[in-house]
């Protein structure tokens, strides 16, 4: 795993890269690493999974929904700005999976 992890990170120009076995655990990395205080706020979509709220919750933050857009199902700075507050940590914006209309 670390000559891929060395190898992508060279590919992307960049000096870290870590490899992860699943998108649930990217996510609780990227938590992780901003270190949330116990209470502080994650702003993510009112369309996801329990996959994308887990690591929320592991790392004792609280996620706060924003709606999203009816014709992307995305959340844009329209519906992610009224969430904000001084608690807010971070904002995870992720495209849910859309099935063709």
């Amino acid at each position: 795993m670390k000559t891929l992890e060395t190898e992508f990170a060279a590919l992307l120009g960049v000096k870290h890269a870590h490899a992860c076995a699943s998108g649930t655990a990217a996510v609780h990395c990227a938590i992780a690493a901003i270190d949330p205080e116990p209470g502080d706020e994650i702003v993510t979509s009112s369309i996801t999974d329990m996959g994308a709220l887990t690591p929320i919750l592991y790392q004792a933050a609280v996620p706060v929904f924003c709606e999203v857009d009816p014709r992307t199902w995305n959340p844009t700075a329209s519906t992610i700005e009224p969430k904000l507050s001084e608690r807010t940590k971070a904002i995870i914006v992720h495209a849910p999976l859309r099935q063709s209309l």
